[in-house]
């Protein structure tokens, strides 16, 4: 007899994960407007918002996948994720369009 209960895939565990991604989108967005954005760009600039807005989208979706699918690596995709969206700021920053 199996008296293990199973995991949920949407619990208060979740939720946070999914908000904190929310805030990694937000500090990812905030990291790739320090990059030096020269004046000739014009609307250029708009993809140091763009950029790092639909990777974090994308995350998010691929979260809620993973939570359906196989929601005990909750912890380590939203982790993953959350450094994912940090690190996408970073590489924003750094690259010049």
């Amino acid at each position: 007899m199996n008296l293990e209960k199973p995991v949920k895939s949407f619990d208060e565990v979740s939720i946070t994960f999914i908000v904190l991604i929310f805030i990694s989108i937000i500090f990812s967005i905030s990291i790739a407007l320090m990059a030096d954005i020269s004046a000739s760009s014009g609307h250029g600039g708009l993809i140091y918002v763009i950029g790092p807005t639909l990777v974090g989208l994308l995350l998010i979706v691929i979260y809620l996948v993973v939570l359906i699918t196989k929601p005990q690596w909750k912890y380590i995709f939203g982790t993953a994720f959350i450094i994912a969206n940090l690190i996408t700021g970073f590489i924003f920053m750094n690259t010049t369009f």
